[in-house]
C-alpha cells in the first residue's frame, strides 16, 4: 500500500528548504562584503603608506572607491591601479604610462606565444642577448634596434623582477601588466616599475633602478 504525500506538507518542506537556502547566501554574501571591506582597509592603509613615506607617489581614490597610485620618474608620470578594463586579469595590478622617448617604441614583451587580444601584431621577434631574459619572453617589434635600446639592462632586469610581468608599447602607451594583487605592492615593486618607466618611456639613453 502506496503512501501519498500530502501536498501542503510537500509545499511546507520545500519553502523551508528555499528559505534556509536563502539565509546561507545572505550569510555568505554578508562573510564576502566583509572580507572586502577589511581587505580595502588594509590596502588603502598600505598605499597611503608608501605615498606619504616616498616624494614620488600621490595616491588618488575615485567616487567609486577604486585606488590610482600616480607616480613620477624622470619628469614622465604613470599610473599604477587595477582599473585597466581588458588589459590586466581581475584584481591585477597594471601601470599605464604615455612614451616621451621619440620615436616611440611599437614592442610587445610577452611571456608566452599567446599574446592578448589588445596588443599589437609585430611582425619581428627579436632576442636580447641577455639569457635569462631571453628564456622566458619574446620581444615582438617592428623596428629591432628601436626595441634593443629601449629594452636597456635596467628594464630588463625589472620586468624579471615582476611576477607575471607582461609590457605593451605602441600608439605612444605604454602598459605594463603583472600578476600582483593590490595588497602586494611594496616599495620594491614601485622601483621595478620605475625602471620599466623611465627606461621605455621618458627620453634619453640611461635609465636607473630607483632614480
Amino acid at each position: 500500500m502506496h503512501r501519498t504525500v500530502d501536498p501542503t506538507n510537500l509545499l511546507l518542506v520545500l519553502a523551508v528548504i528555499a528559505a534556509f537556502g536563502v539565509a546561507a547566501a545572505l550569510v555568505i554574501r554578508a562573510l564576502e562584503r566583509r572580507e572586502h571591506r577589511a581587505l580595502d582597509g588594509y590596502v588603502l592603509a598600505l598605499w597611503e603608506a608608501l605615498a606619504l613615506a616616498r616624494q614620488d607617489l600621490r595616491l588618488e581614490v575615485n567616487e567609486r572607491g577604486e585606488r590610482f597610485l600616480h607616480g613620477t620618474v624622470r619628469a614622465q608620470r604613470y599610473t599604477l591601479s587595477t582599473a585597466a578594463p581588458g588589459r590586466v586579469e581581475s584584481g591585477a595590478v597594471g601601470i599605464t604610462a604615455r612614451i616621451q622617448r621619440d620615436p616611440a617604441p611599437r614592442v610587445v614583451v610577452w611571456a608566452t606565444s599567446d599574446l592578448p587580444a589588445w596588443a599589437p601584431r609585430l611582425p619581428r621577434k627579436v632576442t636580447t642577448g641577455h639569457d635569462e631574459f631571453d628564456q622566458i619572453f619574446t620581444v615582438h617589434t617592428d623596428d629591432e634596434a628601436l626595441a634593443l635600446a629601449t629594452l636597456d639592462v635596467g628594464v630588463r632586469e625589472a620586468l624579471l623582477g615582476i611576477p607575471g610581468a607582461g609590457l605593451v608599447c605602441d600608439d605612444g602607451k605604454l602598459t605594463l601588466v603583472t600578476s600582483l594583487e593590490e595588497r602586494q605592492v611594496d616599495a620594491e615593486f614601485v622601483d621595478q616599475v620605475r625602471a620599466v618607466v623611465s627606461g621605455v618611456c621618458a627620453p634619453g639613453e640611461v635609465s636607473m633602478m630607483g632614480n
